[in-house]
């Protein structure tokens, strides 16, 4: 009789239990603390690689909650800047990281928002090796025409023109001309184009020389100058 009574008290016990819990869901709680590059390894047990693809993974889905989306723009992109930058710090050969501020993220049509995926692609783009100055040519991207912010677009060309990777092709280091050309800065940008063609016609195939060429004469100089202007000739 006992077991009986204690068995029909778990029975309401559990349906009160369902009756309370039933409506209720996961609240979309925004980007969490990010943990400072010093204690970052701590989720893998020190491991730095599997903390690196743990964070990843869950930058990739975050936001994702109970079958339901979150739209980028109520995501904290300051906080996420902090992320991205944290765990950068773990393995900065991978690009998995620097993919996901850039593709994903810099998807947001929220200029404030782009700014920090611009602070951590300028970041990211400024190393050696593996072909990163490719972070800063789309950061010049977004900078340009997404945000359509031509200071922030040449100052992160500039980075490209000086980059210090001697990998870098000619066409990303002459972006910053380009943004010259686009503020209306003629004679900057033809100063620049000019310089690259000089310091570098021993190294270029004719077809970059051409590009070069081409670019001064018919983008830059007007028909009038390009007609009195030697490199026209």
């Amino acid at each position: 009789m006992r077991f009986k009574i204690f068995f029909v008290c778990v029975i309401c016990l559990n349906l009160s239990m369902w009756f309370y819990a039933r409506p209720l869901q996961a609240q979309w709680q925004n980007v969490p603390a990010a943990p400072d590059k010093h204690s970052a390894s701590a989720v893998g047990l020190g491991d730095r690689e599997f903390a690196y693809r743990i964070y990843g993974l869950m930058l990739q889905n975050l936001g994702n909650i109970d079958g339901r989306t979150v739209k980028l723009s109520d995501y904290d992109y300051a906080e996420l800047e902090k992320w991205f930058i944290s765990v950068y710090s773990l393995n900065q050969q991978s690009n998995y990281i620097p993919t996901l501020a850039a593709y994903y993220y810099g998807a947001t049509n929220d200029r404030e928002q782009i700014k920090h995926v611009l602070n951590f692609l300028s970041l990211a783009g400024n190393k050696k090796g593996g072909e990163k100055w490719r972070w800063l040519t789309y950061a010049v991207f977004l900078a340009q025409h997404k945000l359509g912010d031509l200071d922030r677009a040449l100052q992160i060309a500039s980075l490209l023109r000086t980059h210090p990777d001697p990998n870098v092709p000619i066409w990303a280091r002459q972006m910053s001309a380009m943004v010259y050309n686009a503020k209306g800065e003629k004679e900057d940008a033809y100063n620049i184009m000019v310089a690259i063609l000089q310091s570098s016609i021993a190294d270029l195939n004719p077809t970059e020389i051409r590009f070069l060429v081409d670019y001064i004469c018919q983008q830059i100089l007007s028909e009038e100058e390009a007609g009195i202007d030697p490199i026209c000739q």
